[in-house]
């Protein structure tokens, strides 16, 4: 059986540049989205952990993805490591390039 295994292997000289008009990188204990999502069909559980499909962690809302804590909430160090290996499917890179 072929597991993706850690440490993720990648070469810094192959990149991609995805043009898009925002992209929110944060650290914490525990997501909060005020009124970020207002307006939007992205939906969370509790206000706190935002509901995404499983393969392409696409929110409702289709030009929203989401990733780490803010979709698992927060857990020990070990419990996201699994997640950290898996990339998005092929369906995200789509459809993000068909709405770029």
């Amino acid at each position: 059986m072929k597991t993706a295994g850690l440490p993720p292997r990648y070469d810094e000289n192959d990149t991609v540049t995805v043009p898009c008009s925002n992209v929110i990188v944060s650290i914490g204990q525990r997501s909060n989205w005020g009124s970020l999502l207002k307006g939007t069909k992205a939906e969370t559980e509790n206000g706190h952990i935002m509901q995404v499909a499983e393969i392409t962690f696409q929110s409702a809302e289709p030009d929203i993805f989401g990733g780490g804590d803010a979709v698992t909430g927060p857990s020990t160090p070990s419990t996201p490591l699994p997640a950290a290996g898996r990339a998005p499917s092929p369906s995200t890179a789509m459809s993000i390039r068909a709405t770029a």
